[in-house]
């Protein structure tokens, strides 16, 4: 159990529960490839999670009962506290979801200058579907991921550059407060991009230097209240900066 400190803005109580059970899921899922047509590799698929007992987020103000339950002190009740936990879902939860892929390489086309058949891209994209009794308390899921990228490969040289923008898992729904009004959910949205660079010296030494948030993308979060006015929806921005990694690796 972690308790904020009574100065921070919102009160909470964190607690770790012990008692989960493992939840399971019925899978159905059907894909189609099509591989090296002109250079392209296409698949399409679908699919079906039918979950029962998942966890589920949960945060409700801090009751008498819930202070006794995880032997609390009972002056908590008058700090205005909201109590963070997991729960297994007493209902079913089901995620429908398309996907789909395209891999391109330019190898195959010979009438183009020598030097581009070592470019090579990608775009593939998921999109979610949640359904079911319980799937106002399905946490955790994007329902909308997009990633693309391209690569160019020559000689001892490599250079790949990806992004993946995605509309933000959906966490925990919130209760009404005398502030702030029920049903809320916390949504990140962003775009995050990377890419390296990888350099063989000869056939043991390889010099490599990759970054990720190369565009330093804000990780932002926002309230989904219907009917609020759009400068109340942001919740918290964190700037996570851009990450650099250079190295020499070696193979003896």
């Amino acid at each position: 159990t972690s308790i904020s400190d009574p100065s921070a803005a919102t009160r909470t109580i964190t607690v770790v529960n012990t008692g989960l059970k493992p939840w399971s899921a019925r899978n159905f899922d059907l894909t189609l490839e099509a591989y090296e047509f002109k250079g392209a590799t296409v698949s399409i698929s679908g699919f079906r999670k039918e979950l029962d007992g998942f966890f589920t987020a949960t945060r409700v103000p801090a009751t008498q009962a819930l202070l006794e339950q995880y032997g609390l002190p009972p002056d908590l009740l008058s700090g205005n506290y909201e109590v963070i936990t997991q729960e297994n879902s007493a209902n079913k939860g089901i995620i429908n979801g398309f996907e789909w892929s395209w891999r391109q390489s330019l190898k195959p086309f010979t009438s183009l200058p020598s030097w581009t058949r070592g470019i090579a891209g990608f775009y593939n994209g998921t999109h979610l579907r949640m359904s079911g009794p319980g799937a106002a308390t399905l946490t955790g899921y994007s329902t909308r991921i997009n990633n693309w990228g391209i690569s160019y490969t020559r000689g001892n040289f490599a250079a790949k550059l990806n992004a993946t923008r995605s509309n933000g898992p959906i966490h925990a729904i919130i209760p009404a407060t005398a502030t702030r009004p029920a049903g809320r959910y916390h949504v990140v949205e962003r775009t995050v991009m990377g890419g390296s660079l990888v350099y063989r010296i000869n056939k043991r030494l390889t010099l490599h230097l990759s970054g990720q948030n190369l565009s330093n993308a804000l990780y932002r979060t926002y309230r989904a209240v219907p009917g609020a006015p759009a400068y109340t929806l942001p919740d918290n921005y964190r700037d996570n900066g851009i990450e650099y990694v250079f190295g020499i690796r070696g193979e003896f």
